[in-house]
C-alpha cells in the first residue's frame, strides 16, 4: 500500500457499505475452517472513517496480521497453536494471543521467538510429519512440509514493520 492511497486494496474492500471485510461469520459456511475466527460483524462507519485517515496520514506500508494468518498461521501453525490446550501455552489464533505469546517482538527479528524458528534452513517450526514419532498423536495433524521461503519472508517482514495487527 502506498501512503495516501485511497486505491488501495484495504480501502477498496472497507469503502463499501456494507464494507466486504472483514468477511463476518454469517458468510461463511458452518463448515468453513476460518468460520471460529471470524468476527461477528463487520466493521463500524467510524472505523472506516480511522482507516482512510491513516491512509491519508501516510500509512506505513507492511504485512499485517491478517496476511500472516491467512498465508502462515492457518495452514502451518494454528493446528498445534490454538484451541484448548495449545502447543508449548502459545496460541496464534487471534492477534492479541500472538502478541500475548511474547514469541513475537515487534521490530526485533532477534529477539521474536517466533522468527528465530522459522528463520532456519530448514526452520525448526513448524514440526512436520516426517520429524515425529510414528506414534505421536500430533503426526496426524502436523504438515507434510515445512514453511516456504516466501512464507517466512512475510513473517519476518511483517515482525520488521512493527508486526500490526
Amino acid at each position: 500500500m502506498k501512503a495516501n492511497d485511497l486505491d488501495s486494496d484495504l480501502w477498496l474492500e472497507v469503502a463499501d457499505d456494507p464494507p466486504s471485510m472483514p468477511i463476518t461469520k454469517d458468510y461463511l459456511k458452518d463448515n468453513d475452517p476460518l468460520k471460529p475466527f471470524a468476527p461477528e460483524k463487520t466493521i463500524t462507519d467510524q472505523q472506516r472513517q480511522l482507516i482512510k485517515q491513516w491512509i491519508m496520514s501516510g500509512a506505513e506500508a507492511g504485512p499485517t496480521y491478517r496476511e500472516v494468518y491467512q498465508a502462515v498461521l492457518v495452514p502451518e501453525c494454528l493446528v498445534c497453536h490454538s484451541g484448548a490446550k495449545p502447543a508449548g501455552n502459545y496460541d496464534f489464533s487471534t492477534y492479541e494471543k500472538t502478541m500475548a505469546s511474547g514469541k513475537v517482538i515487534a521490530k526485533d527479528l532477534a529477539n521474536s521467538d517466533f522468527w528465530l524458528e522459522v528463520a532456519d534452513d530448514p526452520p525448526s517450526m513448524p514440526i512436520t510429519k516426517d520429524s515425529l514419532k510414528a506414534d505421536d498423536p500430533l503426526k496426524v495433524l502436523a504438515p507434510t512440509k515445512t514453511i516456504t521461503d516466501k512464507q517466512r519472508q512475510l513473517i519476518r517482514k511483517w515482525i520488521e514493520a512493527g508486526a500490526h495487527s
